[in-house]
């Protein structure tokens, strides 16, 4: 009776998320429900890379999940209705995208295996620049940068080196003016913002897609005098991810401000939904 019962749920859930509107707290309820095999059928995939001898940076997983998810909302109207049929097309294609990511990221470390002699001497050479902030995980910075551009990487080592000098210039300068920042300097903030727009935007778009692009813009302003009115010490000025979190959460509680004195209702998911490079 149990399974009964839950399957009737899940249809239920079903049913609200594959409306034209979209319900994301069913959504959400649905990713609750599923994470187990969906972390599951990821992880398998994943475990192959690191057969392969390869690093398993143990962040990858979570954001190939969260990007699965992502993808899956876009399409939830070509979603099956039925209980069981859904959860296995959702396993199925949660392993699927995982495989994908993974032949991605084999291709990503051959490439970067192949031009490490050239690419450590230039960041090792731009790391003792004097005008360059001593951020001791610089590298891992831009290697997690160049991870999420990846798509963007050429394939020969001249270049590449090239990219990675631009790359890890762009990181230092970000990791500087999230220090001025926090020091409360409002020209690095008005900066900051002006980089992280497009993600920001990003962000907006997925978290509240019932809201029109004109209101977006609402949204975007209510954030930036957040920005503005302080900034929290406690955030690592050398971590980019931890810093696009924080942007994003800016983000989420402004939509809500912004619905809240509107007079409006939508249903958003948490903060943690959104662009993740």
């Amino acid at each position: 009776m149990a399974t009964a019962s839950s399957d009737k749920n899940l249809a239920a859930l079903i049913k609200r998320v594959r409306d034209f509107e979209g319900d994301q707290s069913a959504w959400r309820t649905v990713r609750a429900i599923l994470a187990v095999p969906v972390q599951a059928a990821i992880q398998r995939e994943w475990d192959d890379a690191a057969a392969d001898g390869f690093p398993a940076e143990p962040d990858i997983p979570r954001r190939i999940e969260a990007g699965f998810w992502r993808m899956r909302w876009d399409t939830r109207a070509a979603l099956p209705s039925s209980p069981d049929l859904f959860r296995a097309e959702m396993t199925r294609s949660a392993g699927a995208h995982a495989h994908d990511v993974v032949a991605e990221y084999r291709l990503f470390q051959q490439l970067l295996a192949r031009c490490r002699t050239d690419t450590e001497g230039i960041l090792q050479g731009f790391l003792s620049s004097p005008n360059v902030p001593r951020d001791e995980d610089l590298a891992g910075q831009v290697r997690e940068r160049l991870w999420d551009l990846r798509h963007q990487l050429p394939s020969d080592c001249q270049s590449l080196n090239h990219f990675v000098a631009e790359t890890a210039r762009e990181m230092a300068s970000i990791s500087s003016l999230f220090r001025r920042s926090l020091a409360g300097e409002l020209r690095a903030m008005d900066e900051l913002f002006t980089i992280f727009q497009q993600h920001m935007e990003g962000v907006c778009r997925s978290v509240f897609p019932e809201i029109r692009e004109h209101e977006r813009k609402d949204i975007l302003q209510n954030a930036m005098i957040k920005l503005l009115s302080g900034m929290p010490r406690t955030l690592d000025p050398c971590r980019l991810s931890t810093w696009r979190g924080f942007l994003r959460t800016v983000v989420f509680h402004a939509g809500i401000d912004w619905i809240r004195r509107n007079g409006r209702y939508v249903s958003p998911p948490g903060p943690e939904t959104g662009n993740n490079g």
